[in-house]
Protein backbone atom coordinates (compact mmCIF):
# COMPACT_ATOMS: atom_id res chain seq x y z
CA UNK A 1 0.00 0.00 0.00
CA UNK A 2 1.40 3.18 -1.27
CA UNK A 3 2.54 5.65 2.38
CA UNK A 4 0.17 8.94 2.15
CA UNK A 5 1.11 12.34 2.85
CA UNK A 6 -0.55 14.87 4.79
CA UNK A 7 1.07 19.24 5.03
CA UNK A 8 -0.72 21.32 7.44
CA UNK A 9 1.06 24.70 6.18
CA UNK A 10 0.15 28.28 7.78
CA UNK A 11 -1.06 31.35 6.26
CA UNK A 12 3.23 32.07 5.33
CA UNK A 13 3.21 29.34 2.73
CA UNK A 14 0.52 30.70 1.08
CA UNK A 15 1.13 33.96 1.04
CA UNK A 16 4.70 33.61 -0.13
CA UNK A 17 3.29 32.48 -3.38
CA UNK A 18 1.52 35.68 -3.54
CA UNK A 19 -2.29 33.83 -2.73
CA UNK A 20 -4.15 36.25 -0.51
CA UNK A 21 -4.47 35.57 3.33
CA UNK A 22 -7.92 35.93 5.18
CA UNK A 23 -7.99 39.25 6.33
CA UNK A 24 -7.59 39.99 2.72
CA UNK A 25 -10.05 37.60 1.24
CA UNK A 26 -12.71 39.47 3.21
CA UNK A 27 -11.95 43.02 2.49
CA UNK A 28 -12.47 41.83 -1.09
CA UNK A 29 -15.18 39.37 -0.49
CA UNK A 30 -18.19 41.35 -2.26
CA UNK A 31 -16.29 42.34 -5.33
CA UNK A 32 -18.13 40.94 -8.59
CA UNK A 33 -15.07 39.62 -11.13
CA UNK A 34 -16.63 37.56 -13.22
CA UNK A 35 -15.80 37.43 -16.83
CA UNK A 36 -19.37 36.20 -18.32
CA UNK A 37 -22.94 37.50 -17.99
CA UNK A 38 -23.40 33.79 -16.21
CA UNK A 39 -20.96 34.11 -13.97
CA UNK A 40 -21.81 37.99 -12.81
CA UNK A 41 -25.34 36.82 -11.85
CA UNK A 42 -23.87 34.20 -9.87
CA UNK A 43 -21.51 36.43 -8.31
CA UNK A 44 -23.64 39.49 -7.58
CA UNK A 45 -26.42 36.87 -5.88
CA UNK A 46 -23.75 35.89 -3.42
CA UNK A 47 -21.87 39.16 -3.00
CA UNK A 48 -25.92 40.54 -2.00
CA UNK A 49 -26.48 37.57 0.24
CA UNK A 50 -23.36 37.94 2.25
CA UNK A 51 -24.06 41.49 2.55
CA UNK A 52 -27.31 41.21 3.60
CA UNK A 53 -26.43 38.71 6.36
CA UNK A 54 -23.30 41.19 7.30
CA UNK A 55 -26.13 43.62 7.92
CA UNK A 56 -28.69 41.38 9.74
CA UNK A 57 -26.47 39.88 11.75
CA UNK A 58 -23.17 42.15 12.36
CA UNK A 59 -25.14 45.60 11.80
CA UNK A 60 -22.46 46.08 8.56
CA UNK A 61 -22.91 49.22 6.64
CA UNK A 62 -20.26 51.18 4.43
CA UNK A 63 -18.80 52.91 6.86
CA UNK A 64 -17.65 50.06 8.63
CA UNK A 65 -15.27 47.06 8.12
CA UNK A 66 -16.48 43.66 7.11
CA UNK A 67 -16.73 41.54 10.30
CA UNK A 68 -13.99 38.96 10.10
CA UNK A 69 -14.06 35.53 8.54
CA UNK A 70 -13.21 34.08 11.79
CA UNK A 71 -16.44 35.90 13.64
CA UNK A 72 -18.67 34.52 10.49
CA UNK A 73 -17.88 30.62 11.34
CA UNK A 74 -17.51 31.06 15.02
CA UNK A 75 -20.92 32.69 15.49
CA UNK A 76 -23.02 30.66 13.09
CA UNK A 77 -21.47 27.38 14.67
CA UNK A 78 -22.24 28.52 18.16
CA UNK A 79 -26.00 29.39 17.34
CA UNK A 80 -26.65 26.60 15.21
CA UNK A 81 -25.47 24.53 17.83
CA UNK A 82 -26.85 26.39 21.48
CA UNK A 83 -30.56 26.67 19.78
CA UNK A 84 -30.08 31.06 19.29
CA UNK A 85 -30.92 32.99 16.15
CA UNK A 86 -28.33 35.28 14.63
CA UNK A 87 -30.24 38.59 13.93
CA UNK A 88 -34.03 38.23 12.89
CA UNK A 89 -34.04 35.47 9.96
CA UNK A 90 -31.41 33.23 10.98
CA UNK A 91 -32.21 30.69 13.04
CA UNK A 92 -30.59 27.19 14.21
CA UNK A 93 -32.47 25.50 11.56
CA UNK A 94 -31.49 27.88 9.05
CA UNK A 95 -27.50 28.05 10.72
CA UNK A 96 -27.32 24.08 10.93
CA UNK A 97 -28.02 23.79 7.16
CA UNK A 98 -25.60 26.48 6.42
CA UNK A 99 -22.88 24.76 8.23
CA UNK A 100 -23.88 21.28 6.53
CA UNK A 101 -23.75 22.63 2.70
Amino acid sequence: MPEKLVLFLGSGFSAELGLPVTSKVQDNLLEVTANSPGETRREEFISNTISTFWKEVFGRNESRNPPALEDHFMQIDLAANSGHYLGRIYGPKKLRALCDA
